[in-house]
């Protein structure tokens, strides 16, 4: 089998490695549509000797079974085609014929190569996925991956480890196989609409609401009265709406009722996702760090793998998402100075001074204009009426203040996409339970802790330093000796250090993107 295997693979390979399959929308670069010398490269450097039909066809065995399990990783097993390389493999090592031995080598190799491409950063693109999903999955080449698994002592260890490292996967991958077996009404009925529950209330959506937080493994003491709102209730409640990012007020209002009433069915969809997510970025994590959670509303700073701060956010509307991308903050500056982004002016400003040009100077802003339009001397008397956003031909520029829109200091990490953290005077929004109200950048509750925190690598009592040029009202930059990575992300389902399911909203509706897109190639994420 091996001499036969040797004269003919180099000219098989190429040849069946040439011819992909189709390119599914949405879905990553398969891993057959590499370069097919590189990969007879690898077969040149093992003397073209087998690596799934050898002797004992362990490796041959192991990825079957692996592939057969794909749907625990909600991946679509069918993508691989499994029955087709059982049958290729077993033909083969019936029959020993030249022919069949490079068939299935040549099948087996690529599926390989898709699987591992799939399992170690994602089945999909995330740019074809949407636009504002700018996440570069660690692809790794083709031959690197083959070449591990040729020499890979225990084959079936090796296939489990393309998947993320990360413990977070494991259990979401746990989690996603429990809510898979669960049937559509495990969870009882839903609890029907009306008016918010509070405490002292009774009835029967009060004894609905008992029975699903139960069912749905909320602790609770048995109660005489189940349709009696009491504390115990009132404490799950809490229990829940701090599980769904939710301000734990113990009032059941529309958006504690919507998470309620959730089917585990979708539960599972939204995990599959999550799972998606993580695969996009299979890297070794930062020990130091910022996380933006843009579906959780929060920022979180890192050091030596232990939270420093963690506060409420504020990120961009639904009609202008932030983005999802990763860079790394350089420079802070306090007292700032704000120059409107030409979207916001023209989309934000311009109707206001339509309507009331004295609107600038009462707003400590002031018009910038060029040689062939000079901004006018007094613009609370200017006709904007005669501008359009197409032409208005003015920037406005926001000076530092205590009401200035980026508030005291802004963290910069410089982008193409014009996106920071900052300040913000307009603090009553932190309050909300969902808080997409921004123009895309991300707003910071308790900044000055974050600042701090950066600087305290440079520079004894940053506190004091901070107080000193804020109290100048100067605008001030001050770069970080020591960069830190900043990640955007948009993590909607996860397991937290208590072993706690954690769910959130699809504010931006990217869960729905990308599950579509993964039902495209045959995933069996349940119907929601």
């Amino acid at each position: 089998m091996y001499c036969a295997f040797r004269t003919l693979t180099a000219l098989s390979m190429a040849c069946a490695l040439a011819t992909g399959a189709p390119r599914d929308a949405g879905a990553a670069d398969a891993a057959p549509r590499l370069a097919d010398s590189a990969l007879a490269a690898v077969y040149a450097e093992r003397a073209n000797a087998p690596i799934w039909l050898a002797e004992d066809g362990a490796r041959a065995t192991a990825l079957l079974d692996a592939l057969r399990a794909a749907e625990d990783h909600a991946l679509s097993a069918r993508r691989y085609a499994p029955g087709r390389l059982e049958s290729l493999l077993q033909a083969a090592q019936a029959s020993g014929d030249p022919a069949a031995v490079t068939e299935a080598e040549t099948a087996f190799t690529e599926a390989f190569l898709r699987y591992a491409a799939d399992l170690g950063a994602g089945a999909l693109e995330p740019r074809r996925v949407s636009a504002d999903i700018l996440v570069e999955p660690p692809r790794r080449s083709a031959p690197l991956l083959l070449r591990a698994m040729a020499a890979a002592e225990n084959p079936a260890a090796h296939l489990a480890g393309l998947a993320p490292a990360d413990p977070g996967y494991a259990a979401l991958k746990r989690l996603f196989g429990d809510l898979r077996a669960k049937s559509g009404d495990a969870w009882g009925p839903p609890v029907a609409e009306g008016p918010s529950l509070r405490e002292g209330d009774r009835g029967p959506r009060v004894a609905a609401l008992r029975a699903r937080l139960e069912a749905m493994g909320d602790a609770l003491a048995p109660s005489d009265a189940p349709a009696v709102y009491d504390g115990a209730l009132a404490a799950a409640v809490r229990a829940f709406q701090r599980r769904h990012g939710l301000n734990d007020d113990a009032v059941v209002g529309p958006l504690t009722l919507a998470a309620l009433n959730v089917t585990p069915a979708a539960r599972a969809a939204q995990v599959a996702v999550n799972m998606e997510r993580m695969r996009w970025t299979n890297r070794p994590l930062d020990a130091r760090r910022i996380d933006v959670n843009l579906a959780d509303f929060s920022v979180t700073m890192w050091e030596d793998g232990a939270v420093r701060f963690h506060e409420r956010a504020v990120v961009g509307m639904t009609s202008r998402q932030t983005p999802e991308f990763s860079d790394e903050m350089s420079y802070l500056v306090f007292n700032p100075t704000w120059h409107v982004p030409r979207s916001i002016a023209v989309r934000d400003l311009l109707p206001r001074l339509q309507a009331d040009p004295a609107y600038l100077a009462r707003s400590n802003m002031r018009l910038i204009g060029t040689d062939a339009f000079p901004a006018p001397a007094d613009p609370s008397s200017h006709d904007f009426n005669a501008y359009t956003a197409r032409d208005f031909p003015y920037r406005i520029r926001q000076n530092p203040d205590p009401d200035n829109a980026l508030g005291r200091v802004k963290f910069m990490f410089p982008n193409n996409l014009a996106i920071y953290l900052h300040d913000t005077p307009s603090q009553r929004l932190f309050a909300r339970d969902q808080r997409a109200y921004s123009s895309g950048c991300v707003r910071v509750r308790d900044p000055m802790t974050l600042a701090a925190l950066l600087l305290a690598p440079q520079m004894n009592a940053p506190e004091e330093f901070i107080e000193r040029v804020l109290a100048s009202g100067r605008e001030r930059y001050v770069n970080l000796d020591l960069r830190i990575p900043v990640h955007l992300t948009y993590r909607t389902a996860w397991i937290d250090d208590f072993g706690r399911p954690q769910f959130r909203a699809d504010v931006y509706g990217r869960d729905a993107l990308v599950l579509d897109a993964l039902r495209a190639l045959g995933v069996d994420a349940p119907e929601t």
